[in-house]
């Protein structure tokens, strides 16, 4: 069983191998609500997938009609990324020479890759520094409720000892059942995350909760009614 540490640069092969998450209905849930939230917002053309990884949500907002851009510090994540969609451009964080700002920084589960606050603060800063004035920014990250030992979600197992009771910063776990991986992230609370926003340079605008729906053609269970993430979408201060 594949074993992914937050914070950790993996392997050619364990990045290989996170690539078969791609198509799982769990970031369905994740992105589904994208279109909906943000139209509400002026045209958005140009968009930075902050912390891309192997490229998966670069893929879904290009495929979506955007013009994407995906930087990751990870040099196995970037090589994948490259792999998988050569059609899309992807960059080390470092490396990227912005000639332009963004309409719009997406960053999915990069939040609960983060040991501390400050790193919260300073990736949400990250995000800002290359948004245009009044840019957006859409953060998908885990719910407190993901790791609930009692919660029954159609894709993860939470039923661990890590999970009880967890503080913020502490670590948790999370398992895939299929297929078969071991994810150990970083505990953080909806307040949390609204205290970082308070200490950065983005503005938060809205929290959503998106939940499976029975129309679905997807197993949800307890996704009906708990949203195992949440979504947080900021502004940027001008």
């Amino acid at each position: 069983m594949k074993t992914y540490r937050s914070g950790r640069i993996y392997s050619a092969q364990q990045v290989k191998e996170y690539t078969k998450t791609h198509k799982l209905p769990y970031r369905t849930l994740a992105y589904r609500d994208f279109p909906t939230l943000t139209k509400k917002f002026a045209p958005i053309h140009t968009v930075l997938d902050v912390g891309t990884g192997t490229g998966c949500s670069a893929n879904y907002l290009h495929e979506s009609g955007y013009n994407v851009v995906g930087v990751d510090s990870s040099p196995a994540m970037l090589q994948q990324s490259r792999t998988n969609f050569p059609h899309i451009p992807f960059f080390h964080t470092k490396a990227l020479q912005l000639s332009f700002q963004f309409d719009l920084a997406f960053s999915c589960f990069m939040i609960l890759e983060q040991a501390h606050k400050q790193i919260i603060i300073n990736h949400f800063n990250q995000a800002a520094a290359a948004l245009k004035d009044n840019g957006i920014f859409f953060a998908v990250t885990a719910s407190e409720e993901l790791y609930n030992r009692e919660r029954n979600w159609a894709y993860f197992n939470v039923d661990y000892s890590k999970n009880t009771s967890p503080s913020s910063g502490n670590i948790v776990k999370a398992s895939l059942k299929d297929p078969a991986m071991n994810f150990y992230d970083f505990f953080w609370t909806e307040n949390d995350c609204k205290e970082c926003f308070e200490a950065s340079n983005l503005k938060l605008l809205e929290i959503h909760h998106p939940l499976g729906l029975a129309s679905e053609p997807y197993p949800w269970a307890d996704e009906l009614t708990i949203s195992p993430f949440v979504i947080f979408i900021a502004q940027k201060i001008s």
